[in-house]
């Protein structure tokens, strides 16, 4: 019997459109489950990931204000314009003050110079070509000292030596200038505050063949000679190391930098730039140091009562922001007709949606009052019907003019609001947090659906092949009986004649 190859060839009956009928019925059973799953999970993620990007922005805004100090915040005034004398920021426990702030004196660091004249070609002196040798320099007595070497090989000039000075473990760094009639060479040791240590310099192992290491030599006692310099050997010192100092209110202030903390000065932090400017006899803000008249600058410290405003009114935006995602994706859909419009969120009706607005609005309205009766409604912010805040910022000033504390601890103390919604909003949005939980759960399931459709795929496959080897066999019978009807047929026609013929 000839293969049949598709169903019905045999038979001629169309076999092959039954088939296809029957697994594309098939196939829509099976997939109809899957497929609706498949469909929901993937809303389901996204409206996931939505609320967890939506809860990870409204916390970043709530961690920058939970800082201590964030709604007691100062700022600092002055009447410098654009002279730049010196830079001022307020630290977090600044009070209210006021100063008359005058730059008298800089930090500086020691600074040594040595000028080197070139002898003749055929003279004694110095020639810029070194002995062999070592040179120590150090810093700093007893435990305190620091030191390091470098070697001097023979022949070895001013410009090789302060090469090899680059990048010393001390910070001291050297310069050299060539002159008309020799070298300038100096040493900066980069260490500013009267405390500072003079650098000294010892020479050792020099072979005699080149001009002298002992030339380098530097005790560190400064000596001030006839003509009024102060001098180390063979060194002039350009420099010493000095404090930066300030009058405040006609007070001394010494720093061995050029900046002051507020260890200092209290809650602030002041980086001087330069000396303020000599006043003249006009300038009735001035003051004297070391025979010197001084233009002295004004520096105020207040509340800053717009700053501290601002940040309220960023907790109130991102607080409308969720509240409206959320109100987003926990939307039903609307019907017409019966027909769903599917306009509804990612998270219609969820349960964790809707517990977790309601946590937040119940935070704002049932918030208990400072001890004096505030309430964060006395603070300028209001409910609105939809659920969002509005902020009035020169209520909100008034309060903070007249409860600053209260203000601080309403919003961000320990039991403030701001630290309460952070509390509230962690275990969502925190690692291996109930939100990165639920979409682990969603991948799972997921693949337990990918599983699913392999899994019809080949249970298709097989119903397919099960209906083909059926009608397929169906086929060859009908194929068998059409060709016996033909015998048949023929037969009977072939005796009906032959019977007509013997009449």
């Amino acid at each position: 019997m000839a293969t049949i190859t598709s169903a019905g060839t045999g038979s001629g009956v169309d076999f092959e459109s039954i088939i296809s009928a029957m697994v594309s019925q098939k196939k829509t059973q099976l997939n109809r489950r899957t497929t609706q799953m498949k469909n929901n999970l993937y809303i389901e993620e996204s409206g996931v990931n939505t609320l967890k990007s939506g809860l990870s922005s409204f916390q970043s805004v709530l961690n920058t204000l939970s800082g201590e100090g964030t709604f007691s915040a100062k700022k600092v005034t002055t009447n410098q314009g654009s002279a730049g004398v010196f830079d001022v920021t307020t630290e977090k426990d600044a009070g209210a003050a006021n100063y008359n702030i005058a730059v008298t004196q800089l930090a500086k660091s020691e600074r040594s110079v040595q000028r080197f004249q070139v002898a003749g070609e055929n003279e004694d002196g110095f020639h810029n070509s070194f002995e062999a040798g070592t040179l120590t320099f150090s810093m700093g007595v007893g435990d305190d000292e620091k030191s390091f070497s470098i070697e001097v090989e023979e022949g070895d000039t001013l410009d090789s030596i302060r090469k090899k000075l680059d990048g010393n473990s001390l910070g001291v760094t050297a310069s050299l200038v060539e002159t008309s009639t020799g070298f300038t060479f100096s040493l900066d040791t980069n260490v500013t505050g009267d405390s500072a240590n003079s650098l000294r310099i010892s020479s050792s192992g020099g072979n005699g063949n080149g001009d002298s290491l002992s030339m380098f030599d530097k005790s560190g006692v400064h000596v001030t000679g006839d003509d009024g310099k102060v001098n180390q050997n063979n060194w002039n010192i350009a420099q010493k190391s000095q404090d930066a100092v300030l009058l405040v209110d006609g007070d001394e202030v010494h720093s061995s930098t050029n900046v002051f903390d507020q260890g200092q000065i209290a809650g602030l932090k002041l980086t001087v730039n330069t000396l303020s400017p000599t006043a003249s006899s006009s300038d009735s803000d001035k003051v004297s140091f070391n025979g010197t008249s001084y233009k002295t600058y004004k520096v105020g410290v207040e509340s800053d009562a717009d700053g501290i405003a601002n940040k309220v009114q960023s907790f109130v935006t991102a607080y409308n922001t969720i509240i409206g995602s959320l109100d987003a994706l926990y939307k039903h859909n609307t019907y017409t007709d019966g027909v769903s419009n599917e306009d509804g969120g990612d998270l219609a009706g969820d349960a964790s949606v809707y517990t977790l607005r309601n946590n937040l609005q119940n935070m704002i309205s049932g918030f208990n009052a400072t001890e004096d009766g505030k309430t964060i409604f006395n603070m300028g912010i209001s409910y609105e019907e939809d659920g969002t805040l509005s902020f009035n910022s020169v209520k909100f000033k008034t309060a903070l003019s007249e409860s600053p504390t209260a203000v601080e601890n309403l919003l961000s103390g320990d039991d403030g609001i701001i630290t309460k919604m952070n509390n509230l909003v962690t275990p969502y949005t925190k690692s291996s947090g109930i939100l990165s939980k639920r979409l682990e759960s969603i991948n799972s399931q997921q693949k337990t659906i990918e599983n699913k459709i392999d899994s019809n795929t080949e249970a298709l496959e097989k119903y397919e092949a099960n209906l083909r080897d059926r009608y397929g066999k169906l086929d060859s019978l009908m194929a068998s009986y059409n060709t016996s009807l033909s015998y048949l047929s023929t037969v009977l026609t072939s005796l009906s004649a032959s019977t007509k013929s013997s009449k």
